[in-house]
């Protein structure tokens, strides 16, 4: 489920604390989900966070507000739930 007591996915944003002593170099990129996560780290992008589906919230810029981030680039997928949600984001 998306939310339960001891999870909330509108306030998870996957790998964050992996990427505490990068998070001042920003941007910090925003992928769908943890395999994009990875994909990216494989090819040396620390930076990037995972917000487990297609929604970016307030809760999740809260998160990178309070870490310092100031430059986000979202990459969420080419499927119709991330072109919503882009087309939604950036409107």
């Amino acid at each position: 489920s998306s939310q339960s007591p001891i999870f909330s996915k509108k306030e998870v944003l996957a790998g964050i604390d992996l990427s505490k002593e990068t998070l001042k170099h920003n941007p910090f990129w925003i992928v769908e989900g943890p395999g994009d996560r990875f994909a990216l780290i494989r090819t040396g992008t620390v930076n990037v966070g995972a917000v487990c589906s297609a929604a970016l919230t307030e809760e999740h810029l809260l998160i990178l507000k309070s870490h310092g981030v100031r430059d986000i680039i979202l990459c969420l997928d080419w499927d119709s739930a991330g072109q919503e949600a882009t087309e939604r984001i950036v409107s």
